[in-house]
């Protein structure tokens, strides 16, 4: 008895092989074959806090995650991937796929990025070398982390092309692009003028604070010699005094004595103080 063997052909996923979207420019290499997944390709929660940064933006941008989430996990994906970014400026979602997304991303002093993110944690990059094309509104929205908004980044990039192009540079600029550097270069005026005022009104309360300090020490030494008076010195005290207002008396020596609703006389350095304790029976500083 024979028996016929068939093979079967190899199932297709219905899927080209990934090629690395952040490779905008040269030889592309292509990303090994992913292995079949179910259809919920979501992880779960707790894990999804334990994979890289490339892995979490992927299912943060995947899942809709809200701007401030994506803001840190950008930044987090440029720290991770070593790329050359003092801080990131504005990122883009250029392309995506079911497996990847490519993000245009623009550094402080740097030109344009190119990130590519996947599902299983892949990351590359290209651009910082002025291959990567500017970002446009009709591949996506720009978003801005921290820095400028969209449409100041936009003109500040316009009037920055036409003053290379210009050899007479914003002397031949449009009026409308020259308004756009005023606005960028005002907004820096004013986060420069923030962070001075900022600066100057911590000076102030210091040496405020400082000065407090120093008139209570002296205070302290100029008053040793009137604490821990006994009743019988109290009352010699007010003998030598003058008496300013009812139950207060101003001593020469520049003490004030208040008696209290309760005949007990306490010693103040102001005559507020006294004052206050002596009508009021609010005691504040009291020499004791």
């Amino acid at each position: 008895m024979t028996i016929a063997l068939m093979l079967a052909p190899t199932v297709a996923t219905g899927e080209p092989p990934v090629v690395p979207e952040a490779v905008l420019d040269g030889d592309p290499e292509t990303l090994p074959p992913a292995p079949p997944v179910a259809a919920d390709t979501t992880p779960d929660p707790s894990l999804l806090a334990l994979q890289p940064a490339t892995t979490r933006l992927f299912h943060a941008l995947k899942g809709g995650a809200d701007d401030e989430e994506l803001e840190k996990l950008v930044s987090a994906v440029v720290v991770e991937l070593d790329v050359n970014c003092p801080r990131v400026r504005e990122y883009q979602v250029f392309r995506s796929s079911a497996r990847a997304r490519t993000l245009k991303v623009k550094c402080t002093e740097r030109p344009l990025y190119a990130i590519t993110v996947g599902a299983s944690g892949e990351g590359f990059v290209s651009g910082g070398d002025g291959t990567i094309d500017q970002m446009r509104l009709q591949d996506g929205p720009i978003k801005a982390v921290m820095g400028l908004r969209v449409e100041e980044y936009l003109a500040n990039e316009q009037a920055q092309a036409r003053a290379a192009q210009s050899p007479d540079g914003d002397a031949a600029l449009p009026a409308d692009a020259r308004a756009a550097q005023r606005t960028v270069e005002t907004h820096r005026g004013r986060q420069w003028l923030a962070g001075l005022a900022m600066g100057v009104g911590l000076a102030a309360g210091s040496a405020v604070l400082w000065l407090i300090v120093r008139e209570r020490r002296r205070q302290r030494r100029a008053y040793s010699r009137w604490r821990g008076l006994d009743s019988g010195a109290k009352d010699q005290l007010v003998e030598q005094s003058e008496e300013v207002y009812p139950n207060l008396y101003r001593h020469p020596e520049g003490v004030f004595i208040a008696r209290g609703r309760r005949g007990k006389r306490r010693l103040f350095s102001s005559l507020v103080l006294a004052y206050l304790y002596a009508s009021r029976g609010i005691k504040l500083f009291e020499i004791r």
